[in-house]
């Protein structure tokens, strides 16, 4: 490493930073509890109708027009469909937080206490002097102080192609106005594409450019309906509009029987019908309950309960195949795919690069303790003088990008912390343009003094 002269904050500066400027943590998003998912899930235009039945059921109950066990089955079909969609989302949704949890504890190498550290992005503070390679994400706003890089800002602008950031001056403020192309600012999110260089932290956590629109995102309100949600809806009008009608042609067919009709279409017995006032209200209440039952016969009340059995089935389907799935309707969702395009790398494996085999042209060694002596000590030698990582005392490797990292965690630790004397003339750090990496070194030899000339260092 090139950056011995950088000690970085002790621990009683980072202490102090954190009372000044806070730590580099984004606010968490808003959790939804159980109760807000059972009252987000009673708002289904579906369940909707079904409460609506159920009330109308159990006033015609007590005034002896319907039966309790029909308000009983209604009862349970909403409980049932609710419950268990509340259930299944609220318990998918708290293994998907546990996971995010884990995936935002991203390390960057910081130096500390006079030495280069891993620590949490989290962790990072205002101060704070950054080391930033080839792969590495930003961790926080900030200027260079040394070497220079580009970063692809797409997170945070949009803009694919990526961005020159210099050394800034000694005397250089970050400006308060955003400008993504300042070629000293490097802000939060971006990736580093070629270069090396160390990063002054400037800004952290929800005053980065990245915490400010993870803020904003984190506010708006997402309306977007899943395809089944919309069927639903759709499904749930058409019940209201053909229930409507239905219910006003047969109160319309059963008051024309009843004034009309059963009176022989006469005039005289029409009048006498209405002048016994009570009959006739009796029979327009009839009416009136006939098209209320109408609608609650229309209303398909196992129609949620099943839907929320079948997705919830299918959920604990895919979690025993290890894909966790937030939303119930997103199970309709993915069923309607017939590509899933995926990034391998993270998110179908560890996302960890690891040394398994040294291949020569006549034998494979799977482990580094099984090389010839000689050449173990060339790859040792080629690889710790190829590496732009630092190594520390106890053998651990930090820095450096994720190809070199795993060339140097197959040597052993003796290896590792063994002194490689050589002197860098030019390098080359590996971008993905370049495909590659390349240093001319000079070998320090150091000869031990002959017989001769320790008798001549004697003399006085």
């Amino acid at each position: 490493m090139e950056y011995s002269h950088i000690k970085g904050l002790t621990d009683e500066e980072v202490q102090e930073s954190i009372a000044l400027h806070g730590k580099n943590s984004l606010p968490p998003p808003e959790i939804e509890t159980f109760w807000d998912k059972l009252v987000d899930n009673l708002q289904d235009p579906l369940v909707r109708i079904l409460s609506l039945a159920l009330f109308v059921t159990v006033i015609l109950s007590f005034a002896g027009y319907a039966d309790w066990v029909e308000a009983l089955g209604i009862a349970t079909a909403v409980l049932i469909a609710t419950v268990v969609s509340t259930y299944s989302e609220y318990k998918n949704e708290s293994s998907f937080q546990k996971q995010q949890e884990e995936a935002s504890k991203v390390l960057s190498n910081v130096y500390r206490n006079g030495k280069l550290s891993k620590i949490l992005v989290g962790d990072v503070v205002v101060g704070d002097h950054v080391l930033l390679q080839v792969g590495d994400k930003i961790p926080a706003d900030g200027h260079l102080i040394t070497g220079e890089l580009e970063v692809n800002q797409s997170p945070i602008n949009g803009e694919p192609l990526p961005v020159l950031k210099t050394k800034s001056d000694e005397n250089f403020v970050i400006p308060e106005v955003t400008k993504f192309n300042d070629h000293n600012t490097c802000f939060r999110g971006s990736l580093v594409e070629s270069g090396e260089a160390i990063l002054v932290v400037d800004r952290v956590g929800g005053q980065t450019e990245y915490g400010k629109t993870n803020e904003e995102l984190a506010s708006g309100d997402n309306v977007r309906k899943s395809p089944l949600q919309v069927k639903l809806a759709n499904l749930a009008d058409g019940i209201s509009y053909l229930g409507y009608m239905g219910a006003i042609f047969v109160s319309i067919s059963f008051l024309f029987k009843q004034f009309v009709m059963d009176q022989g279409y006469s005039w005289d017995n029409f009048i006498i019908y209405i002048s016994n006032w009570q009959i006739a209200l009796q029979d327009a209440i009839t009416s009136l309950i006939l098209s209320i039952i109408l609608i609650v016969v229309a209303v398909p009340e196992g129609l949620p309960m099943m839907i929320a059995i079948v997705l919830s089935l299918n959920m604990r389907k895919l979690l025993g195949a290890n894909v966790l799935v937030r939303k119930l309707l997103g199970i309709e969702t993915s069923g309607g795919m017939n590509i899933l395009f995926s990034d391998k790398t993270g998110t179908l494996t560890k996302g960890i690069l690891e040394g398994q085999l040294f291949i020569t042209h006549h034998k494979t060694y799977s482990k580094f303790s099984e090389i010839p002596v000689r050449m173990r000590n060339l790859l040792s030698f080629c690889l710790k003088a190829s590496s732009f990582s630092a190594i520390n005392p106890d053998g651990t490797v930090i820095g450096g990008n994720a190809s070199e990292r795993a060339f140097l965690s197959f040597l052993d630790r003796e290896s590792l912390i063994k002194p490689c004397r050589v002197r860098r003339n030019a390098k080359i750090l590996f971008s993905s343009s370049l495909k590659f990496a390349g240093v001319d070194v000079t070998c320090l030899l150091y000869t031990s003094p002959s017989p001769r000339d320790r008798q001549k260092s004697r003399m006085p």
